[in-house]
């Protein structure tokens, strides 16, 4: 009902108006609905940098993650490393370069699981 009553009044107000002032209603009504239609545009426009810029922080969030687990796992390498060459260094008397003159090139861990055991046993 408020819509019809509008619309008489919008229709009794044009008539009242000259050719000009109605060319320029109509021209100021154009204007409005393009930038109505530019306001939604932006509108669209800007939810789609904003989920964007939520996919990114969220991206970044995790690769911030993954970048602290990676410096905890150099950080134990490194201490483990540390440790080791200590226990080398205690019970050996050797240093890397020491250790060096014992290296087989191609050496296969799992080929001497066995006698590993064995000697382990043995003690």
């Amino acid at each position: 009902m408020q819509s019809q009553f509008e619309d008489f009044n919008d229709k009794a107000a044009r008539a009242a108006l000259s050719q000009n002032d109605r060319a320029e209603l109509d021209k100021v009504i154009k204007q409005i609905e393009e930038l109505e239609e530019t306001k939604r545009t932006l509108n669209e426009r800007t939810e789609q940098v904003n989920s964007a810029r939520l996919q990114t922080y969220e991206d970044s969030e995790k690769l911030k993650e993954k970048l602290h687990a990676a410096e905890l796992s150099l950080q134990k390498i490194d201490s483990d490393l540390e440790n080791l060459q200590a226990r080398i260094e205690e019970e050996y008397n050797l240093d890397y370069e020491g250790c060096l003159q014992y290296k087989e090139e191609g050496y296969d861990i799992s080929v001497s699981a066995n006698s590993i055991a064995n000697y382990k046993r043995q003690l």
